[in-house]
């Protein structure tokens, strides 16, 4: 008890003491050159585009997703357009979307398969295209249906005047008949 230390041990915790404090600074210091620059490659910028609009689809915010595609087409075309494109066609052919276009989503489906053939898309697209051309054939197998309706139902009404007519005259000949006996 009171001992006091000893000199070797006080040069010993200032040399500790030292080194602490030059590796904060050193530490400190080089802190801001440790990240890594921003990244301007092109494919890499679209990139994250395409993964913002697909997070901003599967979220139901179709608006967003849509700028995102139309960004990439618009500023990254050389790269990733195919990609762009497809997602551009899901947004508009999306059943939730108020602002859904099937003919738009069709023409980006299209692009694809002319324009990018070897794509791995290129075959999500020839399918996209054939259940847009059989959503089409559909409703207008609907609209086709609605009118014979219309015209049927027209039919009827007339055909209903009709026996509505011919059971009054029945009626009044009926009368004529009980007055003559």
């Amino acid at each position: 008890m009171g001992d006091k230390p000893t000199r070797k041990r006080k040069c010993l915790l200032l040399y500790l003491a030292g080194c602490l404090t030059v590796s904060f600074l050193v530490g400190g210091c080089a802190a801001p050159y440790r990240h890594p620059p921003v990244d301007r490659d092109p494919k890499i910028i679209a990139a994250r585009h395409l993964a913002t609009g697909e997070s901003r689809l599967m979220q139901g915010d179709y608006e967003a997703a849509r700028k995102e595609a139309e960004t990439v087409l618009a500023l990254y075309s050389d790269s990733m357009e195919d990609q762009a494109l497809y997602l551009l066609g899901m947004v508009l052919i999306h059943p939730e979307n108020p602002g859904q276009d099937t003919q738009q989503a069709l023409d980006c489906f299209q692009r694809i398969v002319n324009l990018y053939p070897n794509s791995e898309l290129a075959a999500d697209a020839s399918t996209w295209i054939a259940v847009i051309a059989q959503l089409e054939a559909n409703n207008r197998l609907v609209e086709n249906l609605e009118k014979a309706t219309s015209v049927l139902e027209q039919k009827l009404k007339a055909e209903k005047r009709k026996r509505i007519s011919l059971e009054e005259r029945l009626q009044q000949m009926k009368a004529i008949d009980l007055t003559t006996e």
